[in-house]
Formats: C-alpha cells, structure tokens, sequence
C-alpha cells in the first residue's frame, strides 16, 4: 500500500506542487480538467494513496470523466477554518490514479540506494534542483529562492507580536494604543493605503480613527489640526498620509507632528537621531527594509550594498540603517553603502550593482533593475510600487522597481510587488505606535507633551 505522502514537494505525472505543506494553499491538476481548492486537512486526507474503496473510488472517479460529477454540490466546508470547495461527498473522487504500487516500488528503490550510497561514508546528495520544484542554483548549491510571500510571512509575524504586546499592555490597566491619521484630498493611492492601515491597527487590537480633510483645506488649518491632535492624551500615534497638495509644504507639516506622537518617524528630530545611530521612531518603509534583512539572516557586515534612490523618506534612512555602525545604541548593519539617484547614468548603475551583495530598489522606475544588472546569488528587495497598464489585459496592475522575472533567477532572495515590502511597512507602523503609546504613558514630558 502506498504510504502517505509527507508534505514535501514531488512531481508525479505532471503535477506540479510549488509549496510545502502546511503553506500550499493551490494544486495544478494532473490531466483532469476540473480543479478542486481544498483546505489543509482535507488536503491532507486526499494525499494518501490507499487501495481498497478510496483509491477504487478515485480511479472509477476519473476514468468517468470525474467521478461524482452526476452527483455534483459544489458545496462549501469549513475545513481548518477555512472555506473548502468540495465535490459530492468524498473530495478525493475526482483524483486521478496514483499508480500507488508502481510510485511506492520506485521510492523504495531510491531510498534503499540512498541509504547504502551514505553508508560507504559518502555524503547524502542534495534534493533535486529545477524550476518546476522552486529551487535553484545558485554559487553551485542547491537553495530555495525566498520569494513570493515571504514579505507578507514576516508582516503576519510582526503584527502578531505587536497583537501580543497590546493585549498584555492593555491587561496591565493601561489604556489601548490609538492611532489618528490625518487624509487630506482624494487620491485613491493613499485612501487605499489609510485603509489598509486601519485594517492593521483593528488586527492588532490598536483603535484607529481616519480623519478625512477636503484637498483645498488651507495650511494653516492643517497645521491647527495638527496642533489639536498633540495636544489629545487620548491620541497615542499621529500620521498625515502623503503627498499632499501642492499648496501644502509637507516638510512643515511632518515637522509639526510632534516626535514622540510621529509614528511616520518624519519630524526632523526623529531623522536627526536616527542619523546620530540613537534610538527613536524609524520610518516605517525602512524599518520593514531593515526588518526583513535581519529576521531572514541576509548578511550585511562588510557587505556591498546598492541603494536605488535618494528620497528623505525610504532611500536615504535606509541606506543609514545598512552602514551604521552595529555597535550603538541603535545598531547599523556595517555595510558599504552607494546610493544612486536619477542623475546616476544607467551603465554606471550597473557597474555597482553586478558587485552587490544586496540591492535595495527605491527608485519609483518600473523594471530599472534587470537580470544582466545583477550578481548570482545576490538579495534584491524591491519597495518601489509602480501603476502601469498590464500589455495582455489593458487594465492597471502594480510592479516594483525591479524585473521579478528575471532577478529571480540569479538571486538568493527577492521581493516581490506586491506582497513584499508593503506589508511590512504597515506592520512596523503598528510597532511605532505601540513605541509612542508606552512613551507618552510613562514618559509624558520627554515628549513635549503638556497636560491639558
């Protein structure tokens, strides 16, 4: 009888899994042509190849052309929590026949030679190596590329630490965190940016409001509004959503913010401490950047280091957080850092990048990073987000600064647009204003805040 499979990747008559369980959320079909979406369990279930009446039924299944599908609901399960499309009674009717006899022979062929090969004193070899398994090569081993969801992983687990801290916070007697954002106009970007962040701050137990402005609101009005919400002990986190209009001076603005409440980590004094290697609040994207570079293990002592882009905001406090100095208060990642900007001439680009160990694309220029522009083996993060109209559909789609396409092939870890930086971003926006909510209740005068 063939054994249950263990959750690894395989390829099997064509079947191609592209993850690992517990993470596999979608299969391709073998030859049938209906696809079935299954949650873990039942998933689960349907890997194990029996004999008897599930394999029988499974065979009947798709020699008919689909097995149930006389008796077919279409209904919906709740399986491990999550909704399961299942057809007719029993999910693994239409699963094609597994050869179970002819798979477990050959298996137990290959683990035996395995088994003596390694007893002679050789070493174990690697897992196969191709495309259709997710592996490459890269520096003539076999790795894994850390793609695809790999930013979104890490926001899950940022926010559920922050969702930790919040309610151990609150169960102490103190006051949940709250978060004001300021949205001024109506620029669809940054209302779909607010939301996702009130989205976050509800997740992590943080309340949140959304103060909503008209795009010819005055700058004096602006800033008086401002002044009111430092001056609220009840408000704990304070961001204005950018770009604002052109009238609007945003550098006035992020400096009106008063530091200790300036989740963005905008207001000069903020920049200036992170410059000086102190510890303060770290704007958001380049916290997230800084984030994923630590918690992935992507070395940076001595490194070579590219930053694509020079903006106040995410090129220039990135490129700090790489080259500081790791032994200060606030530790540095002791790269060497070059930054490049929109007078960088293309060719000389390259030249530092095919040296990079690690290439941080915050240039806002769809596919300004290529293949041929990069080392193997390199880490590439891509923050730049981009709206372009898609050439196969016509419609607007996002990308990043960065040729996914291409780059993954040759590096070691990339991110993907979307799903990458983005979420981090919002996740380390949820982290400061748990920063600021501790700071104000325990520190009220460091932060220039006077009691009402």
């Amino acid at each position: 009888m063939c054994s249950d499979w263990d959750g690894s990747e395989r390829n099997l008559k064509g079947a191609v899994w592209r993850r690992a369980l517990p993470d596999f959320e979608e299969y391709r079909q073998y030859e049938s042509p209906s696809v079935i979406s299954l949650g873990e369990e039942v998933l689960r279930s349907s890997l194990s190849c029996r004999t008897g009446e599930g394999a029988g039924a499974a065979q009947k299944g798709h020699l008919a052309g689909g097995g149930g599908r006389e008796a077919e609901s279409s209904s919906l399960a709740k399986v491990g929590g999550r909704g399961v499309a299942t057809r007719g009674a029993d999910p693994r009717a239409t699963w094609p026949p597994l050869k179970c006899r002819r798979v477990e022979a050959e298996k137990s062929s290959k683990q035996g030679a395995t088994k003596q090969w390694v007893s002679e004193g050789n070493r174990r070899p690697p897992r196969p190596t191709s495309s259709s398994t997710g592996y490459v090569r890269t520096g003539g081993t076999a790795r894994r590329p850390r793609a695809g969801s790999r930013g979104s992983k890490l926001a899950r687990q940022i926010r559920q630490e922050a969702k930790s801290d919040v309610e151990q916070w609150v169960s102490e007697g103190n006051r949940r965190p709250h978060l004001s954002v300021v949205l001024v106009g109506d620029n669809p970007g940054s209302h779909s940016y607010v939301l996702n962040k009130t989205k976050a701050a509800a997740d992590v137990g943080i309340s949140s409001e959304t103060i909503l402005k008209p795009a010819d609101i005055s700058e004096k009005q602006l800033l008086e509004l401002i002044d009111k919400l430092n001056n609220d002990s009840n408000v704990d986190g304070l961001l204005v959503q950018l770009p604002l209009p052109e009238h609007i001076d945003e550098r006035k603005v992020c400096n009106a913010v008063v530091p200790g409440k300036d989740v963005d980590g905008f207001h000069v004094v903020n920049v200036g401490k992170m410059c000086l290697d102190q510890r303060t609040m770290l704007p958001a994207t380049p916290s997230g950047v800084w984030e994923i570079i630590k918690r992935t293990g992507i070395p940076t002592l001595g490194k070579n280091v590219v930053v694509a882009g020079r903006s106040k905001n995410v090129g220039m406090p990135i490129a700090m957080l790489l080259h500081t100095d790791g032994r200060h208060e606030r530790p540095g990642g002791d790269a060497t850092v070059t930054i490049s900007h929109r007078y960088t001439p293309k060719d000389q680009l390259r030249q530092h990048t095919q040296i990079a160990d690690i290439v941080v694309a915050a240039a806002g220029i769809p596919n300004l990073i290529t293949a041929d522009m990069i080392k193997e083996g390199a880490a590439v993060i891509d923050v730049g987000i981009n709206r372009v109209q898609d050439p196969v559909t016509g419609k607007p789609k996002l990308v990043g600064d960065v040729d996914f396409e291409g780059v993954k092939r040759k590096a070691s870890f990339i991110t993907p647009v979307p799903g990458g930086v983005g979420p981090m971003t919002v996740a380390m926006l949820m982290k400061n204003t748990i920063i600021a909510a501790k700071k104000l209740l325990t520190k009220p005068a460091a932060l220039g805040i006077t009691a009402p």
